[in-house]
């Protein structure tokens, strides 16, 4: 096909540009991206590829974002303030694990306790 043969169709590529755009720019969890790609019809294993190479870092670094975004704008009490920062970045796709990490990491740097969020988020 000539589009494939000059590049102007590259599943691969848009795949891999696509996951790094939505993590970095639009602060979206992995989980959310695979969706929106399979939903493109995007080959599961591009995806799976796609979604590895991004760096653990870069996504803790897209939920940390939004947690701290959110923790500054919530109202009440310590426990409801965690409970909804965390809800709300998980349903951006990010993990139960990531989004406590970064959860734990926007409270230690706004001097607030960081004590174990708990299960619920897993």
């Amino acid at each position: 096909m000539l589009f494939r043969s000059e590049k102007l169709i590259d599943d691969a590529f848009y795949a891999q540009e696509w996951t790094k755009q939505r993590v970095s720019n639009k602060k979206k969890g992995k989980m959310v991206v695979k969706q929106e790609l399979k939903r493109k019809g995007i080959n599961p294993e591009l995806i799976d590829e796609a979604l590895e190479s991004i760096d653990d870092e870069d996504e803790l670094r897209s939920a940390e974002e939004l947690a701290a975004k959110k923790w500054r704008t919530t109202k009440g009490e310590l426990w409801e303030r965690k409970r909804k920062t965390a809800a709300f970045v998980m349903r951006r796709g990010f993990s139960g694990e990531l989004v406590r990490r970064a959860l734990d990491n926007v409270l230690s740097r706004e001097g607030e306790d960081a004590e174990e969020l708990g299960t619920e988020f897993d």
